[in-house]
């Protein structure tokens, strides 16, 4: 049995940490499950951290304005903060990857599926596309991984 895991599972635990992750990754094995993600998983985790990192950046940046301009050393724990913000989400794809292939879960290459599969699914508003053709990645994460 494999089991495939989606973005949401990087959502609740963006380094692959918590107890729950290293329950599924350390017994997988021994229950006969081979666990996987997908590279377009990855990518969309790595994009949604990133994008997280980007609003608390933003959020910051109005609270310190909002704050007082004028004080130094609020301005200066600001640049600072900005500087971590910023090394942080450019090393998370590194950490990442690093921490999926340490629980021994494989990362699978995107699928080969041709371009006018992708826009028939679309079009015909069928799975995994939703109702307004939207499940591009999903459509990629659909072959046979056995």
């Amino acid at each position: 049995m494999i089991v495939l895991l989606d973005t949401t599972v990087f959502s609740a635990d963006t380094l692959c940490a918590k107890a729950a992750w290293k329950a599924l990754a350390l017994a997988a094995p021994g229950w006969g499950i081979r666990v996987a993600v997908t590279e377009v998983v990855v990518a969309e985790a790595v994009a949604n951290y990133q994008r997280r990192i980007e609003t608390l950046r933003s959020e910051l940046k109005v609270w310190v304005e909002k704050k007082n301009a004028e004080d130094h050393g609020l301005i200066r724990a600001f640049e600072a903060a900005q500087i971590v913000l910023s090394a942080e989400s450019a090393e998370y794809a590194g950490h990442l990857n690093e921490n999926i292939k340490a629980s021994s879960v494989e990362i699978l290459p995107v699928a080969q599926i041709p371009h006018m599969e992708l826009v028939a699914r679309a079009t015909a508003r069928r799975r995994p596309c939703d109702d307004h053709g939207n499940g591009y990645r999903d459509t990629l994460n659909l072959v046979d991984r056995t």
